[in-house]
């Protein structure tokens, strides 16, 4: 629900259709559209109270929101899901109210929640109630499943490049977790180096309460020396499989078939698009946007990293495909068919998408 320019306009006392409908919460979520809204604009920011119609003076919902052309959606607990009619109680222009600023992973698609301030403890529930996750890192909320919308309204603010940053960020928590280990070590070393050899407590002698604390110091001191080393190699472990991974998610293969991916969905959704209800029309044209931006860039991406994958082989040959030599039986618009020559898999047979292709390595299958 990225916000519009546009504002709305209200009167106190006018009757404003709505559509409602249950969620799995136990909750029933009341859709509020422009589209059934007084066509007056208004530039600013603005104070909407509405009550149920059928019981005047009972406040169902409060809103200090900018209300623009996108949908704005609250849950209320009714017993009757059935279509509502709500009426404007009150109506006043107020000082604008920032929304959340919305990005988006270049490389992941995950988004990314900002809120100006923290939020209140009702959007906080939602958020969670909708798998929104805190990262205390970013300051910020996300959601770990591709191209889910929040679920309270937004700025779309466009992409950011969070995925990228993180090989970087985890070799820094490893460099520090490494310090922080050196540093315990040396510190119990040198409290060692303080107690000669075989040195034992003496028992009554004024040195037994420091003889008994420097040893407890230098066992903490080795423990954690360890637990903090045992970190830095976890975290370069983490560093090295995100590059590892962002370099496979760079490939020409992978771009090719999320660009494949993509153009599908584009699709699909154009084929529906006679079916969309006038209700639902800007949410599907918002969600068609942002696939069509997604598949501008990876074909953009494609282009830069080569373009697409050329498949010059044919039934016979035995050629390299995801690392496996393959002898090819069938070729068509999408896959590779054909049966491994080679190594431990030898014999298995198998489909891959063109896009894994790696060259011919043997024509007509003689070598």
């Amino acid at each position: 629900m990225a916000r519009s320019g546009r504002s709305a306009s209200f009167k106190v006392g006018e009757r404003v259709f709505r559509q409602c409908w249950p969620t799995n919460t136990g909750t029933v979520r009341v859709r509020v559209s422009d589209a059934h809204l007084p066509g007056a604009t208004n530039p600013d920011a603005h104070h909407l109270k509405v009550e149920w119609d059928d019981k005047p003076g009972e406040l169902f919902e409060e809103w200090p929101r900018d209300l623009g052309s996108c949908a704005l959606f609250v849950e209320k607990p009714i017993a009757d899901p059935g279509n509502v009619e709500l009426r404007v109680a009150a109506w006043s222009t107020a000082a604008a109210v920032p929304w959340p600023s919305l990005l988006r992973d270049r490389l992941t698609g995950r988004a990314w929640l900002t809120f100006p301030s923290k939020p209140t403890p009702e959007v906080i529930a939602t958020l969670k109630t909708a798998g929104w996750r805190w990262s205390g890192y970013r300051k910020a909320w996300h959601h770990p499943r591709k191209g889910v919308g929040p679920p309270v309204p937004f700025q779309d603010d466009g992409e950011c490049a969070y995925a990228s940053e993180r090989a970087d960020r985890l070799d820094e928590r490893a460099e520090k977790a490494q310090a922080k280990s050196d540093t315990a070590y040396m510190r119990a070393k040198v409290l060692a180096d303080g107690i000669p050899l075989g040195q034992p407590i003496l028992v009554g002698h004024h040195s037994e309460r420091r003889h008994r604390r420097d040893i407890a110091r230098i066992q903490g001191g080795f423990e954690k020396a360890l637990g903090e080393g045992q970190k830095a190699r976890e975290l370069g472990a983490k560093a090295d499989a995100s590059r590892v991974h962002q370099e496979r998610m760079e490939s020409t293969p992978v771009i090719q078939r999320r660009l494949d991916k993509l153009q599908a969905e584009l699709r699909s959704i154009d084929a529906r698009k006679a079916q969309w209800a006038p209700e639902h029309r800007a949410d599907w044209q918002a969600k068609r946007d942002r696939i069509q931006a997604e598949a501008t860039r990876a074909a953009s991406d494609l282009t830069a990293a080569g373009g697409p994958v050329v498949v010059d082989c044919k039934p016979g040959d035995l050629v390299r495909i995801k690392g496996h030599v393959v002898k090819v039986e069938r070729v068509s618009a999408k896959s590779i068919r054909g049966t491994i020559a080679e190594g431990g898999a030898k014999g298995m047979t198998g489909k891959w998408d063109r896009s894994w292709y790696q060259g011919v390595v043997t024509p007509g299958g003689t070598s």
